[in-house]
């Protein structure tokens, strides 16, 4: 696939983020434009335009992420959001950002599946919601931050993590891969990743066992590569 265009600011990305992840992954979070935000705001901005007896039409983005919906929203229409993340990290590094909008935007630290518990914890009652949002998927700040694990195309000696957060004291991609039986992983590389070979990659007699210790992305695709066969033209 060709690379994706930049979308890097001239300002000064923030300091803690670039000495713990870089320059590009810090930019593009803050600077980061939702591929679908004008289909969005044409379907939703109706239902949040006009207001019920002078209250404010409520929007919940039940994936936050850098904001690319919610402020565009929060910009167009006089609405209010709560937004959802499971990713502590997005939510930090927008906090500057939230601060423009004041008591109009609420962020929560979550899970989308937990959407009522959250819901009911800021007080919103049955009927407020006006219009949710889901843009579901790994976002373009996850991706382009190689400690987060989620590309190969970035730096091959990132880590195998691949958590959706990393506050959060789960198993990471690479305890699994190291751990997990070889039935479950061909299991799973077959059926979620289009592997023909997945079951073959995972046996143990392979040249390159799969019971050799992986430590990052370059000795996981090593693995791969030398044991699927070449494709022909």
């Amino acid at each position: 696939a060709p690379p994706l265009p930049s979308m890097l600011p001239s300002t000064r990305p923030l300091s803690c983020h670039r000495r713990q992840f870089g320059c590009h992954a810090a930019r593009a979070a803050l600077v980061h434009t939702a591929v679908m935000q004008r289909e969005v705001l044409r379907w939703l901005k109706p239902s949040l335009r006009s207001s019920r007896e002078g209250a404010e039409q409520l929007l919940v983005d039940c994936t936050f992420g850098s904001g690319g919906h919610s402020f565009s929203f929060l910009r167009q229409t006089p609405c209010r959001v709560v937004g959802i993340d499971r990713d502590a990290e997005i939510i930090r590094l927008t906090q500057n950002a939230r601060k423009e909008w004041g008591t109009r935007l609420q962020v929560v630290h979550g899970k989308f599946s937990n959407l009522k518990s959250h819901l009911r914890s800021l007080g919103v009652k049955k009927g407020e919601v006006s219009a949710l949002l889901l843009d579901i998927g790994v976002s373009s700040f996850q991706l382009d931050t190689a400690p987060r694990g989620f590309s190969f195309k970035r730096e091959l000696d990132s880590p195998l993590d691949m958590r959706m957060d990393q506050s959060e004291d789960t198993p990471t991609a690479l305890s699994f891969v190291n751990e997990a039986p070889e039935e479950e992983l061909g299991n799973i590389f077959w059926k979620y990743g289009g592997e023909r070979h997945a079951k073959k990659d995972c046996q143990g007699d392979h040249p390159v066992s799969y019971r050799t210790p992986y430590s990052d992305y370059r000795s996981a695709c090593g693995h791969h590569s030398g044991c699927s066969p070449q494709q022909k033209d």
